[in-house]
């Protein structure tokens, strides 16, 4: 609140001053959702109840990206956390919410190769934050709180091993 001061009357004027911040709001809390691979394999997320969570999610234009992020997090992570730390899943999804029928065949093409498992998000439940041409990578902790968020265009060793730092910072 400011005043100013008016000599001619020798009253003081006030102005209230607001400020306005527009920002958007994640959850921070790691979502209930119960999803299909592209086997046909179910998640719920329940089943996830006390382990650490990455959650990498893509749109359905970047099923490629995904599946590569996803696959270089998900076994550089295992070479740096070893046979030690059965407390972490690794989730990738794909936003499927209004994806054509081209990306659906993609996805039906290839559920017998030997790829790791891609959650299909059919409905958009997890795909508030999702960004075109980048992957989104939340990891939550056993109590699931988030305790990272970030985008991604490329993932390298050097990415995967601040990832692992984030999770022995975290632990400590």
């Amino acid at each position: 609140m400011f005043c100013f001061y008016r000599r001619s009357t020798g009253s003081c004027v006030f102005l209230l001053l607001l400020l306005l911040v527009s920002f958007e709001v994640y959850a921070t809390d790691f979502p209930e959702f119960q999803l299909r691979d592209q086997r046909g394999k179910i998640l719920n997320s329940k089943k996830l109840k006390g382990k650490t969570v990455f959650l990498l999610g893509c749109g359905y234009q970047d099923v490629v990206l995904c599946r590569k992020h996803g696959r270089k997090i998900y076994w550089r992570m295992q070479n740096l956390l070893g046979e030690s730390e059965e407390s972490v899943e690794f989730v990738a999804f794909l936003n499927l919410l209004n994806a054509p029928e081209a990306v659906h065949a993609y996805v039906r093409e290839n559920q017998s190769k030997n790829y790791e498992s891609i959650y299909l998000d059919e409905k958009g439940i997890l795909s508030s934050g999702i960004r075109p041409n980048f992957s989104w990578l939340r990891i939550f902790s056993g109590n699931k709180k988030l305790i990272f968020e970030s985008y991604y265009q490329e993932v390298d060793d050097r990415t995967v091993d601040k990832l692992y730092g984030i999770l022995q910072k975290h632990k400590k």
